[in-house]
């Protein structure tokens, strides 16, 4: 159900963002979403992060403050966009949001090792762990 509801609203919106497109330009052409307005488009969430809502959100605002900044640059724009979207994914695979949040993660345990804690045990070491207890016992 929430699939489906998630659909309608998206919907909703591209219906809501189409509109206010053709109103402000009195058009609507073809013409008008070529295949870069494509990739663009698919390009918003895989640079803000693909698994919550405010990572598309973000990527769209990147994405598009990116593109209004250099557009001066007509022909290396899209070889410069290219190569920061290669490297947005090559450093950032998880988005920028999955990006904030493991480092996160890292200034927690950095703080808490000042701190005079160790780092939270992560799954897997708590199971070595276990297993070390297990052995010495």
């Amino acid at each position: 159900m929430s699939s489906l509801l998630t659909l309608t609203v998206g919907a909703a919106v591209a219906t809501l963002g189409g509109c206010f497109f053709a109103y402000l330009n009195g058009f609507v052409l073809p013409d008008s979403f070529t295949v870069s307005v494509a990739f663009l488009v698919l390009f918003m969430p895989v640079l803000g992060g693909l698994r919550t809502p405010w990572g598309a959100f973000l990527g769209a605002v990147l994405v598009i403050c990116f593109t209004e900044a250099f557009t001066f640059l007509k022909g290396p724009g899209a070889l410069t966009f290219g190569a920061l979207t290669l490297l947005a994914l090559a450093l950032a695979p998880a988005g920028l949001l999955g990006l904030l949040a493991a480092g996160s993660d890292r200034v927690g345990d950095l703080l808490r090792r000042r701190r005079g804690g160790g780092p939270a045990p992560r799954q897997d070491e708590s199971d070595e762990s276990d297993e070390r207890k297990a052995v010495s016992a």
